[in-house]
């Protein structure tokens, strides 16, 4: 019988206990692995909350199998793409200072930094690009029109630093919510 047709089983797709389930093993609230937290030990719990009211133990276990699997999976996946990249950093490594055309690549020059300083303290709005290009000999190694990008490029970089720092933000007074909620715990 398909589980759609069977009378105890919820949609689990689009159900909250889905989500809670998903959400604690992703937080590392509930193990991923079964051997430390069963099936039946994670149910008790969870058959408490009233979004796992309607849920029958055989759907949550086959259903938390899956999301363990699944999140297994995921994390080897991320292991051996980094083991990966890490990998191929050692193979080729980036030490050259200058493309095939020969001008000079401003990523592994000092100007980076120093531009990055300049625009903390704030020296962009009060100096136009062309004044800054002329304050330090770093920056003439660059024509001004690459110059002025790298400015409007640095400004576009802090931008979207300070908005992943509001979400970061934002998602951690989430996540401390639903843990101050939470009243269950497995250990």
């Amino acid at each position: 019988m398909p589980r759609s047709k069977n009378p105890d089983f919820i949609d689990w797709r689009k159900s909250q206990a889905k989500k809670i389930v998903t959400t604690d093993i992703e937080e590392k609230v509930l193990s991923a692995y079964e051997i430390v937290v069963s099936s039946e030990q994670a149910y008790a719990v969870y058959k408490r909350l009233p979004e796992f009211k309607e849920v029958c133990y055989s759907q949550f276990k086959a259903r938390l199998a899956d999301h363990r699997r699944a999140f297994l999976k995921k994390e080897a996946e991320s292991i051996r793409e980094e083991d990966a990249f890490q990998h191929d950093c050692l193979l080729h490594p980036r030490n050259e200072t200058h493309d095939r055309r020969g001008k000079p690549i401003f990523d592994r020059s000092p100007a980076k930094d120093l531009l990055r300083n300049d625009i903390k303290n704030g020296a962009y709005p009060l100096l136009s690009p062309m004044e800054l290009w002329n304050t330090r000999p770093e920056y003439k190694l660059f024509d001004l029109t690459t110059f002025r990008q790298r400015i409007y490029q640095e400004i576009r970089r802090n931008k979207f630093n300070n908005w992943c720092e509001m979400k970061r933000e934002q998602k951690e007074g989430e996540r401390a919510e639903r843990n101050s909620k939470r009243d269950y715990t497995f250990m």
